[in-house]
């Protein structure tokens, strides 16, 4: 018996899906409509429970961002320059007042959400232009 196939089906299958899969992703990274309402669901369902502003809905979406729909998580990683802009301006702040903090998580923003008063005024300003 002769083989018609010389890769097996399933193999054209999984590759067929896996490129399906990045071009759809790389599709919603680069969309105009992917913006701040990708999140909408998740800020409702996984961080009802706090206060939007300064940092705190970008501190909760990093911590749920693993169990996010891609949509949500294609906008996490395409506002990565603008988050790490944001801690890259409250460096001092995180010094002085998260000093033990390890990054990751959404950890550092959470503690310069917890800070009342003090914070910088170029800190708070581009905590309040994040985007949930």
């Amino acid at each position: 018996m002769t083989r018609i196939y010389s890769v097996p089906v399933w193999v054209c299958v999984f590759a067929f899906m896996l490129t399906a899969m990045m071009s759809y992703t790389t599709a919603l990274a680069e969309s105009e409509t992917v913006d701040q309402y990708a999140c909408d669901a998740e800020l409702k369902t996984m961080c009802a429970d706090i206060k939007r502003g300064h940092g705190r809905g970008i501190a909760c979406m990093k911590r749920q961002e693993k169990a996010a729909g891609m949509p949500c998580r294609v906008l996490l990683r395409s506002k990565l320059p603008r988050i790490n802009e944001a801690l890259s301006v409250c460096k001092t702040d995180l010094m002085q007042y998260c000093p033990t903090i390890k990054a990751g998580g959404g950890r550092r923003f959470e503690c310069l959400a917890n800070v009342d008063k003090g914070l910088s005024k170029n800190c708070r300003k581009t905590l309040d232009s994040l985007p949930f």
